[in-house]
């Protein structure tokens, strides 16, 4: 197990200037680079040496014997440890961030949309946001809009989560009213319940709300199965990078993303608490993303409603922006489904 202990102060210094300099640049760090870096004025030799050991120590690597050298997975984990320090978004990133989000259409859909474009600028690399959940979706009311006389727009309001719209062929012309009845009637009946508990209610109902509650009812049940939905931005960025150029492992990232399996990933693997939890290269069990560094976290309202929003990196990550990038949207969209819910709004 490695511990603060496990490096002196000194070695400490050197690997800080490591990872700063390889994630600004991409490029193994020389001896001689960190010789004019560090603070500690040691010699060129003393320098040399200790790089060695931070290699024959894992900590650091070398693509060939002359090169420099460039953090492992292992000296990545010490610095997100040991080494990085707290850093919040600067004040004029986050005014931007909100303006673009007030522009948004005033629904947690178009919110998580640009928030998850948002975060993949902010850290140049993927971002994933899934739609808040509640573990058992619950009817809190169901809307019927007239459209045609055969024709309606069923709107279901899932408590703590999103809408959903679909439409519906009537057996018959109805009118306005006749919906309206419907609507208020339905919402009554079902409000609180799950798709289960609304399929076997037994309810009296007409013909029109017999035919509405089957499509509440199959709407209800695809809302229980998308409890991962969300949006992914941000692989173009990611391709961008120079260690990913003509690189097969990002076609393995681009076909896990593709297969939407990110999203039950990423939620099966955010923290339980605030915090952002950080996954490095080779901690990653699934193949695809053992060359990729994740930060992970969750947002929404406790016990009723959550979702999960994280970036997918190189290992080359500035921990410290992607972790105040992923804790600074986590309380952002928060507060955005409390305002849904009408319990607060943004600053």
């Amino acid at each position: 197990m490695v511990t603060r202990e496990s490096l002196s102060e000194r070695r400490q210094q050197i690997l800080r200037i490591v990872v700063g300099e390889y994630v600004s640049t991409a490029v193994p760090v020389s001896s001689d680079v960190v010789t004019r870096r560090q603070v500690l004025k040691v010699s060129p030799a003393t320098v040399r040496n200790d790089m060695a050991e931070l290699e024959t120590e894992g900590f650091i690597r070398r693509p060939h014997v002359s090169a420099g050298g460039m953090p492992s997975d292992k000296g990545y984990r010490y610095y997100v440890e040991y080494l990085a320090e707290p850093e919040q978004l600067p004040g004029p990133v986050k005014d931007q961030i909100i303006q673009q989000l007030r522009a948004a259409d005033r629904d947690m859909d178009s919110w998580i949309e640009m928030a998850t474009s948002l975060l993949a600028k902010l850290a140049n690399s993927v971002a994933i946001i899934t739609f808040p959940r509640a573990p058992e979706p619950r009817l809190q009311h169901v809307e019927l809009v007239y459209l045609q006389d055969l024709l309606a727009l069923v709107v279901l309001v899932v408590k703590q989560t999103r809408v959903r719209k679909e439409l519906v062929t009537l057996l018959q012309p109805v009118s306005r009213e006749e919906l309206q009845h419907a609507s208020a009637r339905l919402s009554a009946l079902y409000e609180g319940r799950t798709w289960h508990e609304i399929k076997s209610s037994g309810a009296e109902v007409s013909p029109l709300e017999y035919l509405v509650t089957e499509q509440v009812a199959s709407l209800m049940r695809d809302e229980e199965l998308a409890l991962n939905e969300g949006y992914v931005e941000g692989l173009r960025m990611l391709l961008e990078q120079p260690e990913f150029a003509d690189q097969p492992r990002v076609a393995k990232l681009a076909g896990l993303l593709e297969s939407k399996r990110i999203q039950a990933l990423t939620t099966a693997l955010a923290p339980d608490g605030d915090e952002p939890r950080v996954l490095i290269g080779e901690e990653n069990e699934e193949e695809a993303l053992k060359s990729f560094s994740l930060v992970l976290g969750r947002y929404g309202l406790p016990g009723e409603a959550t979702g999960t929003l994280g970036i997918i990196g190189p290992t080359r990550l500035h921990y410290e922006r992607a972790v105040a990038g992923v804790r600074y949207f986590s309380g952002v969209l928060r507060e955005l489904l409390g305002q849904v819910h009408g319990r607060s709004g943004l600053g």
